[in-house]
């Protein structure tokens, strides 16, 4: 089974219910969960994570929500369980506070020509903080000890507008995946390379995205021209789609995913 992650639309950067209402006229739920051969898929508003302050209840309501689906999805024994959003859940660290990041990610050079006309922008508006696209640590948890306390495997989700892919404490992959559109490029990405180490992250995927050791390296070798693994820690940053590849053995509980970039 193949699936594309791309990332999703989102409903202002604080939902109110007359937005999330404008949203669901127009493109239907903006939450909601279903199967995939084996592998059940929730798909999230956490839109509402990073600000709930004008939708207070149905950020409450979809939490519950949460936690029955991943329960059910735990009930009904899915081989795999991913989760969908538009904002990451963090960037580099589960636990990262968005005030601890100081990477930032510089405006296109298109952008910065158009700028420049204007006598009123200042170098300080050229760039966004990494913090921008961090989620508070205290919604985050939230969803993150659910995802625990039910086994998630991978979260996908976009907005950073570049690739990147982070591991959890508790196993969870989370890949993020560059737009269509314009693609950034974060200062902190290079910090988090040099000095958070990627073999750390390699070996914590070794012992949990794949069930065994064997399965690992033969994934590894039927992809490795794709770079999910050579690249360690982000995807390509270009324009593209990540494929997962959900690999299930028969009716057996045992299965794994790869992911790969497919630049557009």
């Amino acid at each position: 089974m193949y699936i594309i992650s791309r990332s999703c639309t989102d409903v202002g950067n604080r939902p109110t219910p007359r937005s999330i209402s404008r949203f669901r006229a127009s493109y239907g739920d903006e939450y909601l969960a279903f199967w995939a051969n084996g592998t059940y898929n929730i798909v999230l508003n956490n839109v509402l994570f990073v600000d709930p302050s004008g939708a207070k209840k149905i950020f409450r309501a979809q939490l519950r929500w949460l936690e029955e689906r991943l329960a059910y999805a735990q009930d009904h024994e899915a081989k795999q369980v991913f989760v969908f959003s538009h904002h990451p859940w963090f960037l580099f660290d589960e636990d990262e506070d968005p005030e601890s990041l100081t990477g930032e990610s510089p405006y296109p050079e298109e952008w910065l020509s158009d700028l420049s006309s204007s006598p009123s922008t200042t170098s300080s508006v050229a760039s966004f903080p990494d913090s921008y696209f961090s989620m508070p640590q205290r919604y985050r948890i939230q969803a993150l000890e659910l995802f625990k306390k039910y086994n998630v495997n991978a979260a996908f989700c976009g907005h950073f507008h570049q690739g990147l892919v982070s591991k959890t404490s508790f196993g969870m992959t989370q890949i993020i995946t560059a737009p269509l559109s314009v693609v950034f490029e974060s200062t902190g990405k290079k910090k988090y390379t040099e000095e958070q180490g990627l073999l750390d992250n390699h070996r914590r995927r070794r012992k949990y995205t794949y069930e065994s050791e064997e399965a690992m390296l033969s994934v590894d070798s039927n992809h490795s021209s794709s770079g999910s693994e050579s690249s360690m820690g982000e995807e390509q940053n270009c324009r593209g789609v990540t494929v997962v590849d959900v690999e299930v053995n028969g009716t057996s509980m045992s299965s794994g995913f790869n992911h790969f970039f497919v630049p557009l």
